[in-house]
Parts: C-alpha cells; sequence; structure tokens
C-alpha cells in the first residue's frame, strides 16, 4: 500500500470514528434497536440522486448505518445527525430531531416548566419540572399549545397532581377525613376518604368533600337534615361595589 493510500484509508477511518461519537437523533419507532446497531456503518455507497433529494430538502447525507435502508442526516439549520430510512427520506419530508429537541425546550421555557427527558413509552409525552418543583408527565402538544397561546386569565397554565393530591389530603384533614386514593369505581370526581371519627371509608365527591355536603354513612347525620344557621357575608365585587348577602346554611364557612 503506498502512503497516500494509507493516509486516505487513516482519513475514512478518523472520519467514521468522529461520525460514531456525534450523537444520533432515533425516530421513535426505532428506538428498541440497541444504540449499538446505529453506530454500525453500513459499506454501501450514498447513490447521488438520494443526496440531490437530501439537499432539496434541507439535509446532507452523511453515512449508512446498521443496513442498507438507513441514512444519517444532517440537518443544514441546527447542524444536528438524524437516523431516516431512505425510502422516508424520498417519499417525505423528515424531521430532524434536533430542531424538534429545541422546539420542545424552548416551548417549556415559555411556560415557565423544564424539559427533563422524553417519555419512553409514549413518544407524545415527556417528562417536565413545574414551577411549584415537582415533575409531571405532559403531552409536548399539550405545552406547544400553551406556550403559543399562553395560560387563560386567573390560572396558572399548568396542573400538578402533586400539589393537586396535596391539596385533596388537605381539604380532607379540615373535614375529620383522611384521603386514601382514586375512586374505586373509576370516577375521576370521586376520591376514597376514611372517616378520622369512625373508622369507615367511603366514596365522595371532591366538590363535596370541601363544601361539607356529604356525611358519614356509618356514624354521621345526613348533611341535608343537620342544624343550619343564617349567616351575613359582605364582600367587594370589582367595578361594581360592596355588597351584603344574607343566607342559610349547614356551614356557613363553605360560603
Amino acid at each position: 500500500m503506498s502512503k497516500r493510500q494509507g493516509r486516505q484509508s487513516s482519513g475514512k477511518r478518523n472520519s467514521s470514528s468522529s461520525q460514531s461519537r456525534r450523537r444520533l437523533h432515533i425516530p421513535h419507532r426505532s428506538r428498541h434497536v440497541p444504540d449499538s446497531e446505529w453506530r454500525r456503518t453500513y459499506p454501501g455507497p450514498v447513490p447521488p440522486q438520494w443526496q440531490e433529494i437530501a439537499e432539496a430538502k434541507g439535509f446532507s447525507i452523511v453515512g449508512r448505518v446498521r443496513d442498507r435502508n438507513h441514512v444519517v442526516l444532517r440537518c443544514r439549520a441546527c447542524g444536528a445527525d438524524t437516523v431516516q430510512k431512505s425510502f422516508a427520506l424520498r417519499t417525505a419530508l423528515p424531521i430532524c430531531g434536533g430542531c424538534l429537541e429545541t422546539r420542545r425546550l424552548q416551548d417549556a421555557a415559555k411556560c415557565g416548566f423544564t424539559l427533563l427527558e422524553r417519555d419512553e413509552m409514549h413518544h407524545k409525552y415527556g417528562h417536565y419540572r413545574l414551577p411549584c418543583g415537582h415533575a409531571a408527565r405532559l403531552q409536548f402538544g399539550r405545552v406547544e399549545r400553551l406556550a403559543r397561546e399562553g395560560k387563560a386569565a386567573g390560572r396558572a397554565g399548568f396542573h400538578c397532581p402533586t400539589c393537586y393530591a396535596a391539596r385533596l389530603s388537605s381539604d380532607a384533614a379540615a373535614r375529620g377525613w383522611t384521603l386514601l386514593g382514586p375512586d374505586p369505581e373509576a370516577n375521576p370526581n370521586y376520591r376514597s376518604y376514611r372517616h378520622d371519627g369512625c373508622g369507615h371509608t367511603q366514596r365522595v365527591a371532591i366538590a363535596n368533600m370541601i363544601t361539607g355536603r356529604f356525611g358519614c354513612e356509618q356514624c354521621g347525620t345526613c348533611w341535608s337534615a343537620a342544624p343550619s344557621e343564617i349567616y351575613v357575608l359582605a364582600f367587594e365585587v370589582p367595578k361594581k361595589g360592596n355588597f351584603i348577602k344574607l343566607g342559610y346554611s349547614r356551614d356557613p364557612e363553605s360560603r
């Protein structure tokens, strides 16, 4: 082998080694394939017509991997490498994994979230750190919509399951009950509770636990038959004035 041929061979090996060290974005339907498979180069040349198609779509083909059906596309916009099937390159507009990841990070930042990682069980979900400090599993589309449209007036813009469970537990404790968990009948508006007084467990509507419009089925009195009191409530309505309400309730504090 001549020195020139040796240098060329060495250059190819260095290029291949450099390629293997770069991060590869893998489409969600192919993430079950071991990473080592994507690092294995395919020796066949890249057909010139494939390169022309890639360039017309904003990419350049920098290699072939795994088998004859897969190519590595380098995005002209961000420089990221994404694996795609040659068939997808020829018949559709490939999605750049790097650009997609950047958009999701930016959407999360606009909402005050931090994108931690994608969900490995479902490609449309990711795990985020919320402003409250807890982590939650959210749809990418939901975060994208929130970033685009902004939060509704008077709303936080997100729902934290951990904070919500703590609030439900606090509401129950204020009524002398302990939150046990989800409704045994799978109704999202109900939860399972245990009465601190007698230990009885029953399902109660979340709204009723907040207002106290329920009774223990074992030791309590029906809430509608319990003694009630007259109350006077003074309040202010912005831009409308001050008002006084006279009412009758078993639990005036809930008013």
